[in-house]
Order: C-alpha cells, then structure tokens, then sequence
C-alpha cells in the first residue's frame, strides 16, 4: 500500500474519531480557557497562543489564554485542579507544578488531582550568561565564580523548579556558591533583566533566548541534557561537565480530575491533530521549539516516574 493511502487513511480514522466524541459529548459549545500558570511573556505563554489558534478551526471553539502566576506556578494549577470538570477549563502546565513543587513544598493539591491530556512538547533549557559578563565559556564561569563568591547574580524560575534544580546541582557540583539567586515569577521579565545587566546568570528556554542571541546580548555556556543539543552543537551537556542530567522540563495539557473520558479523548485527538498542522510546525520550528507529543497514557507513565526520581532526590537530601 502507498504512504500516501496509509496517511489518508490515519487522518480519516482521527477526524472520525474527534467527530464521533463531538457527537457523543456535545463539545464543546462554549470558549474554552487555557491556564498558563505564569507571566506573560515567557516561553509557555506563546507556546499556549499558538496551540489555541491551530486548535480553534479543530474543535470550532475560541481558546482563550488566561495568564495565572503565582506561587512559581501553583496558584493557576491548583486553578485547574479544582476547576468543574467540564472540558471548559485546561492547564498548559510543565513538570515544575505538576511534579516537584508538590514533593518539596506544601501545595494544596498533587499530580493526581489532574488528568494528564497529553504531552505536546518539552523546553530545551541551558544556563545563559548576559552580554556584558567577564565569561564567555562554562569554564570561565566556573573559574570567576570561584574567585568572585559575591558578584555572581543567579536568577532562575523558582525554588522547586527543574531548572533551579539544575543551576544547583551545576553550582554543587563546581563548588560555586550561590549567594545571590534571584527568583523569578517568569522567564521574559529574567531574560529582560539580563539584558539590562542586572543579573548575570540563569536558566532560560530556548524559545525565550533566540530573538535575544544575535548582538551578543546574551551567551549560551551549557545544554541542560544528557548530549549536546543538535541545534547548538557547540554547546556542552551538562553532561560534560560532570552534571547529571535532570528530567526534561516538558509541556502537557491537564484537565481536572473526573472530567468525563470521552471528553479526554477528544482534547487529546484534537490537540495531537493541531499539534502536527503544518501552521503549528512552522511556528514552532520558527523559535527552534521541539515537538514531542504523547498520549494520555505514555503520558501518565512519565509522570509517574519523574515523581518517583524526585521523591528519591528529596529522600536523599535528608
């Protein structure tokens, strides 16, 4: 048999399936709302706007995009969590609040409270430098760190967060103290803060730092990831350097608890079709951002061992 009849023929199966769950369910017949649990600006934010425009024609419904910080991304979670489980409120959420945050600080809600939709991408993250620092290499980082214990501003994402997770181990590891971290409520207003000189390091996401890489406004020193990154193959792993590598800081749509699982299944038919529209790819291939979608149920399984890796992190730091 041809691709080309085995792709129709898949296509077929999936708008029949998404349209067999509209009929069955009646949805959605009003706009859905979208939570993004931080800032405007950063990186999930426009992440969130383009999946809601690719979705709109599929599901014939407005999908608006509701900023809700606070609390490193647990106030527009727990939002979502306890949310009617209608359909007609979501989370755009990554692992931070769904995973850590819940295991090292007290939150009014855990993973279980959401139903995992699917995972439709992750956030490639590397420690970032401003233009106007002394250090252009992970090395010279070390090395000036190591001799200047005070000058080195650090910002991150937040306590409990995978990447400030990462910015400690890297620190831990290199024996750099770090003295004066800075968190943030998002990425964009940390990013911008860079820029202007007023921190010197951090965590950032690839989709917050390419608009910003030309001029030398900022420095890349290091990929958050077990190899080098193929777009930035000039960059070392944090492997590399001697850093374990931490779980992906991945991006899934959440429901709340008990909504209705013919409801599920749409939303996961649907945002897998938006996902691969060509509209979506092209964007997304735009800020370099990589696509990696799974399921509800692969989905689950990653949850559940990423909880368990960090269950074990915090037992071991006793």
């Amino acid at each position: 048999m041809k691709k080309s009849v085995i792709v129709f023929l898949i296509v077929s199966l999936l708008v029949v399936g998404i349209a067999f769950d509209a009929l069955s369910v009646d949805y959605p017949k009003k706009p859905i709302k979208l939570i993004v649990p931080w800032e405007t600006g950063g990186a999930t934010t426009f992440i969130a706007h383009a999946l809601a425009d690719n979705l709109k024609p599929i599901l014939k419904e407005t999908i608006v995009v509701h900023n809700m910080p606070g609390g490193q991304a647990t106030v527009g979670t727990h939002a979502v969590a306890t949310a009617e489980p209608d359909g007609y409120t979501l989370g755009q959420i990554p692992i931070g609040p769904i995973v850590t945050q819940p295991i090292f600080q007290k939150t009014p809600y855990t993973h279980v409270d959401l139903e995992p939709v699917c995972q439709f991408s992750y956030l490639p993250f590397f420690l970032v430098c401003g233009g106007h620092t002394p250090y252009k290499t992970a090395q010279e980082l070390i090395e000036f760190a190591k001799k200047n214990p005070d000058k080195v501003v650090y910002c991150h994402p937040g306590d409990q967060t995978v990447p400030y997770f990462s910015l400690k181990t890297f620190a831990t590891v290199h024996g750099i103290k770090i003295v004066k971290a800075v968190p943030y409520r998002g990425t964009g207003k940390a990013l911008m803060d860079m820029i202007g000189g007023h921190v010197d390091v951090g965590p950032l996401s690839i989709v917050d730092i390419v608009p910003y890489m030309e001029g030398d406004k900022i420095r890349v020193l290091v990929f958050f990831g077990k190899k080098r990154w193929e777009q930035f193959p000039d960059v070392p792993s944090y492997v590399e350097l001697g850093v374990k590598a931490l779980p992906k800081v991945w991006n899934g749509i959440f429901a709340p608890k008990g909504t209705p699982k013919e409801i599920l299944n749409l939303l996961e038919r649907s945002v897998r079709e938006a996902v691969f529209s060509k509209g979506f790819q092209e964007v997304m291939k735009k800020y370099k951002q990589p696509i990696e979608f799974l399921g509800s149920e692969e989905f689950k399984k990653v949850i559940e061992e990423d909880v368990k890796y960090f269950q074990r992190m915090k037992a071991e730091a006793k």
